[in-house]
Formats: structure tokens, sequence, C-alpha cells
């Protein structure tokens, strides 16, 4: 078997990296002797894991390639990258295309004919548990045009027979409702988004890092800080608290801050900042690997109460893999995961009253350790089992 694995939109500020570099760990302890695994990737290879594998080969395009890609409008640009994804394959002669990224090319693999090799993607963002949740006629409206645009495109991709197998991140329940049509032919899967065996280094100690008193209850924010973090109201909540209460939590904020969000999170930190008695700290940047899994190994509580995000999350892992409780949106895929194994506490997200009470609720009972399924998640959804169910092996 030969793959071609291909991710052209990497950055190194989240969780496609460490998909493929994980990958490329796992395929050099893992792989089959008589496969060949090619990578096809927009980042310089000394980015990423220096596989001794022989038949591990990771693929560039040049710089004035990439060039054009990144001056062109979205359209264009994956149109672009997809014949570059063909000519590859066809030049290669795979026998399996892999896409990291599979809701970018869905327009171009429709219009793609049957080829000499067979499809597989990472269905990032499907359309199933998406719902309205603004009440006004003209966001109704929208979002019915918007959901239609979207199912009209994932039918489009599903009309080329060469795409043998649409992965869907922690989502069964995607999975089961659009296997049961036809058209489909039973090629959506379930594949675990993974959590990776990434261990702190030693030395990392968060409280020092960033001046946290040893008794301080710390409470994690992390990852691209915009809107849907939920910054806004988490600072409402936390106001909210008894001032003695107030006294004894820090709430870290850790991610880099987007320009879309910078001046409303910064107007409420200046609103509460007269009547705020916890502690705040905010590191506008992207950390390494190690200082994020440090952070959830050291940290109290994590908060991931993401507003109209219905699709899986990397946090909701990390804090599992530590057994560290979390407050999660009352809807979508993490709420259900958080359920299924004992991880934490819903609540709805804009609910300001409903968050103070589900923080103080962890706060009161921090020496009390709840049951958890954690373990059991970080087992089910390690690299292994993300690896395994991609390769189809």
């Amino acid at each position: 078997m030969k793959y071609l694995i291909v991710d052209l939109n990497i950055e190194l500020n989240g969780h496609k990296f460490g998909f493929v570099n994980e990958l490329m760990k796992w395929i050099e302890k893992n792989g089959k002797a008589l496969d060949e695994y090619h990578f096809l990737v927009n980042l310089n290879d000394e980015q990423f894991h220096k596989s001794k594998s022989a038949n591990v080969f990771v693929v560039v395009p040049n710089s004035q390639q990439i060039n054009d890609w990144e001056g062109a409008n979205p359209l264009k640009k994956y149109q672009l990258q997809w014949a570059y994804i063909l000519k590859a394959s066809l030049a290669l002669k795979v026998d399996r295309l892999v896409l990291m990224e599979l809701d970018i090319y869905q327009a171009e693999i429709g219009k793609t004919r049957k080829g000499r090799f067979e499809i597989h993607g990472i269905w990032f963002r499907p359309f199933v548990r998406q719902k309205c949740l603004d009440e006004s006629r003209n966001a109704k409206i929208m979002f019915s045009l918007n959901h239609f645009k979207k199912r009209r495109l994932f039918g489009w991709a599903m009309r080329n027979s060469t795409l043998t197998k649409v992965f869907v991140l922690n989502d069964q329940y995607t999975v089961d409702t659009l296997n049961r049509s036809k058209k489909n032919g039973n090629r959506l899967a379930y594949l675990p988004d993974p959590v990776f065996d990434i261990n702190a280094k030693e030395g990392i100690d968060i409280r020092e890092k960033y001046k946290i008193p040893n008794d301080r209850f710390v409470i994690l924010i992390f990852g691209c800080i915009d809107d849907r973090k939920n910054v806004v109201n988490t600072l409402t909540s936390l106001v909210n608290l008894d001032v003695k209460d107030q006294e004894m939590v820090t709430l870290l904020i850790v991610g880099k801050i987007m320009d879309s969000y910078r001046d409303e999170m910064d107007a409420k930190i200046t609103e509460v900042e007269g009547e705020r008695k916890f502690g705040l700290v905010v590191n506008n940047e992207f950390v390494s690997e190690a200082e994020m899994d440090a952070l959830f190994q050291q940290t109290d509580l994590v908060l991931r109460m993401n507003i109209n995000y219905f699709a899986s999350s990397g946090i909701i892992g990390m804090s599992a893999k530590y057994e560290k409780p979390s407050i999660v949106s009352n809807y979508g895929i993490v709420a259900d995961i958080t359920e299924k194994y004992k991880l934490g506490k819903l609540v709805d997200p804009l609910n300001t009253d409903q968050i103070s009470e589900a923080i103080k609720y962890y706060f009161d009972n921090r020496e009390i350790k709840e049951e958890s399924h954690g373990q059991k998640y970080y087992q089910e959804h390690n690299a292994d089992a993300f690896a395994r169910t991609l390769l189809s092996f």
C-alpha cells in the first residue's frame, strides 16, 4: 500500500501540526515495512519529526508554489491545491490519498472523475449537529441557507465513488445519521480525536512561571482566544462569586488573542477591574507542546464553554488525560463526551449564573476527587487509536 498523506495548510499554532507530526512518529514505530508513506505538507520538513524509517517521505512544494496559493482567494486557492494534490498522487502512483482536512476540497472532489486511487479524509466541520442559537428571524433564515449549502456541498463530494471513507472526529451520531442514506454507502466512520502523549518537561512549574501563589485555585482557558472562548461571560461569572472565594482563585488565559476579539475582551477586563478580587493572568501567545501539557497537568479546572460550537475539541481530551474537571457548553459533541465519560459539568455558555454555580461547585469541592472516566477516554482516543483508524490498520 502506498499512501499520500496531505495537509497543505498547517500552521504552528494548532492541532493540525500535531496531527501530522504525531502520525509520523506512530508510523515510524508501527508502520508496515512494505508500505510507503508520503507526506505532502506546506512546512519545511525540518519542523517535523525526523523519521528514521526508510519508507517515510516528506514532500514540500517550493516557496513560489506556496506563495501562489496564499495570494489567491480561498476558492481559487483550494482549486490550485487540489490540482497539485492530484498531480502528486498520480506521479507517485499512490493507492490511497489521505486528506488531513477534507472540508476545503469537497467541491473539487465532486468534480473529479474516478481515479486510480481511493480517497480518505477527515471532515472537521460536519453540519448534522449544528443548530441556530439566535432566535431572530434573519438569523434563522441565514442559518437555514448556510445549512442547505453545506448539505449540498457534502452531497456533491459524495458523488465521487473513490471517496471511500469520511472520518468524523468523536461523533458517532453524525456517522450513524448520514450512513442511513443509501447515497452515502456507509462511507462515514468515527475517528478518535487524538490526545497525544506529550509529557511535560521536568522543570516547567506553571505557578512559578505565571507567579501564581501555591494556594490559588487555578482555572484555565486555553487555545485560540476569540469570541467562541467565552471570556467575557467567564469574567462576569467570576466577579459574581463571593469575595472570599474570588481571593483564592486565579483565571489563567493562555493562547493567541484574535484581533477581532481583542477590543471586546480588553473592554471587559477594564470593566471588572475595579470589583474583581480574583487573580487574572493572560499570556497572549501560543506555547510549546511541553508547556501545554504542563498547563493541563497542573491546573485545577478547565473551561471549555465555547459559544455556537458543535464539533470536537482537543481541550476536553487534554483535561481527561490528567482527569481535570471541565465545565463545558451544554450542546454539541463535547457535551455528549463529557456526560459519557463523567468529565465535568454542562452549562448554558450564555448563562453567567450557571457558570458561577459550576465554578463554585468545583472550588468548594477541590479536595474531593470525583468519579471520572478520563483515563478510559484517554486510552480510547490516544495516538494509537487515531492512527490505526485513520490508516485502516
